[in-house]
């Protein structure tokens, strides 16, 4: 079972790229996707709803809100062209 999901940070949306079995796949898998290195995304742990925003050079991106809870009503997920 897989731990991770990974989103691209898209113009206020999250477009889903991939799942990942640990924390450091998850990074792996963010910089064989990114276009630059300032480009943005979104980890979301599976099992503790736990999210951290990075860019793909590895930094942190300051959240725009204090909880670590992800919020599932304003998030719009796309995964195989769908938003749901």
């Amino acid at each position: 079972m897989h731990a991770f999901d990974v989103f691209r940070v898209e113009s206020g949306s999250f477009l889903w790229i991939g799942c990942a079995d640990s924390l450091q796949a998850a990074r792996e898998l963010i910089k064989s996707q990114a276009a630059n290195a300032s480009e943005e995304f979104l980890i979301l742990n599976d099992q503790t709803r736990e999210k951290v925003t990075v860019r793909a050079d590895g930094s942190a991106v300051p959240s725009k809100e204090p909880l670590k809870v992800l919020d599932e009503r304003t998030l719009r997920w796309k995964r195989n062209g769908m938003y749901w």
